[in-house]
């Protein structure tokens, strides 16, 4: 019975990370940004950036991380902190854009570095891109805790009251919807001469540019509201 109950919280758990993964962020504009340049894996390599961050978060939420993340002031320095930074990215993506005039064409001719260094980038961009969202973090203080620590409507269970096992299991559905997600992203954006251009690409980047900007303004605009 307990196995069935906890294939339930991972299947919960997926479902509601996959409807916060398909909404453009962070996260979604590098995974946009770097696949033509380090290949379909880019997707899956940023996730595990992203998943070391959320495991860390889950273990200090448990821990009372989410009563520090409540304070006024620890709000305002997450949102203005936050919102600099993605402004910062929008930024460099705007001069890839319309500076460097970057080609999707020549970067998925060329032959993605297998070096373990160019490895590594994908999940640092993804450390990077998850911390930078204030709203990632104030969802994990706040929905994220109350799903790890009341019921999972229409359950009638509490991922804590399985302890470890149950954190562990509530986890993996998360990061699989984030993993099925960018990977699909990524597999779509590494065959784009088939569907894409450099005209259309360098939109897509201006568009994803824009919104990191628009998120980056209303963090720091709503942290000096605190």
């Amino acid at each position: 019975m307990d196995f069935v109950v906890l294939l339930q919280i991972m299947f919960y758990s997926f479902l509601i990370a996959f409807s916060g993964s398909i909404t453009p962020g962070p996260v979604f504009t590098i995974v946009i940004k770097e696949t033509p340049q380090r290949g379909w894996t880019t997707g899956p390599l940023v996730v595990v950036g992203h998943a070391i961050l959320e495991l860390l978060l889950i273990i200090g939420l448990v821990y009372g991380l989410d009563q520090i993340l409540g304070d006024p002031l620890v709000q305002l320095i997450i949102c203005l902190i936050g919102g600099i930074i993605l402004c910062f990215l929008a930024a460099l993506m705007l001069i890839d854009a319309l500076i460097k005039k970057i080609s999707i064409t020549k970067a998925l001719d060329q032959k993605p570095s297998n070096s373990l260094k160019a490895k590594f980038v994908p999940i640092f961009d993804g450390i990077i891109t998850s911390i930078s969202s204030p709203f990632w973090i104030l969802w994990w203080a706040t929905i994220g805790v109350s799903l790890i620590f009341t019921e999972l409507p229409p359950l009638t269970v509490v991922p804590i009251e399985f302890g470890f096992l149950g954190l562990l299991v509530f986890y993996i559905g998360h990061i699989m919807a984030d993993l099925v997600w960018y990977t699909f992203i990524s597999v779509m954006i590494a065959s784009g001469k088939k569907w894409i251009n450099d005209k259309v690409y360098r939109i897509i980047l201006i568009c994803c540019a824009a919104f990191l900007i628009y998120l980056g303004i209303t963090f720091i605009i709503n942290g000096l509201a605190i």
